[in-house]
């Protein structure tokens, strides 16, 4: 029950969840299930928690900004990947599930840090 508490870690869990999607012979319904909201949501909530202070946003502007923050994200994935290596289902879901699970460590770091909350440690001078 611990990643239900801890947005950090479920955003991340479902990051390398979402990325099971591309499996072949996963079923169609478990990989819209599964890899809509990797498209969707999750990259965004994850990198808008590791960028932002705990508290900057009211929950539903941390929903809306993780919707967008997402639509960018996997837009310059898309491209990214279009321009390098190629776009497929399969690099394009490592590459969202990679943000996520790199943003998620990121904000989980940077909470037990102490500068989640907008506090910075003085370097004493």
């Amino acid at each position: 029950m611990r990643a239900i508490r801890d947005p950090d870690l479920t955003s991340g869990l479902a990051g390398a969840a979402g990325m099971l999607a591309v499996v072949p012979g996963m079923p169609g319904p478990l990989r819209v299930l599964l890899g809509a909201p990797l498209l969707l949501f999750w990259p965004g909530l994850a990198v808008v928690r590791a960028v932002l202070p705990r508290g900057t946003l009211s929950r539903s502007e941390m929903l809306l900004a993780g919707l967008g923050v997402s639509m960018a994200v996997s837009v310059c994935a898309a491209v990214l990947l279009g321009a390098s290596i190629g776009l497929s289902g399969v690099s394009f879901a490592a590459f969202l599930g990679g943000i996520t699970v790199a943003a998620s460590a990121g904000a989980r770091s940077r909470r037990r840090s102490g500068t989640a909350t907008g506090r910075h440690r003085s370097s004493g001078g």
